[in-house]
């Protein structure tokens, strides 16, 4: 059984998946490639999809840290860094 027929035959047992969508198998996918995408189209919390959304969107845009953060935030960080600037630091010695 060629490997086109082991996919259609995973996707006529898993009962959900209409066999058109083997062409978002199209090419080279490993096992876990497949395994995701057939979880993922029997996906149904709404949370984990929005969750999944945004780990796509940060990985698409190459967005910086930075952006995700609040003014508030920002502000913080930027103190932060102009006590380091001026000096305004301390050395400690945590033991554990």
């Amino acid at each position: 059984m060629g490997y086109d027929a082991v996919k259609l035959e995973r996707f006529r047992q898993a009962k959900w998946a209409d066999p058109s969508l083997l062409v978002i198998c199209h090419g080279e996918k490993t096992p876990n490639e497949i395994e995701l995408i057939e979880w993922l189209i029997r996906l149904e919390d709404e949370e984990i999809i929005n969750y999944l959304k945004v780990v796509k969107e940060n990985k698409t845009h190459h967005n910086d840290w930075w952006n995700d953060l609040s003014d508030e935030q920002k502000a913080g960080v930027e103190r932060g860094l102009k006590d380091i600037d001026e000096g305004r630091t301390t050395n400690c010695r945590c033991e554990f």
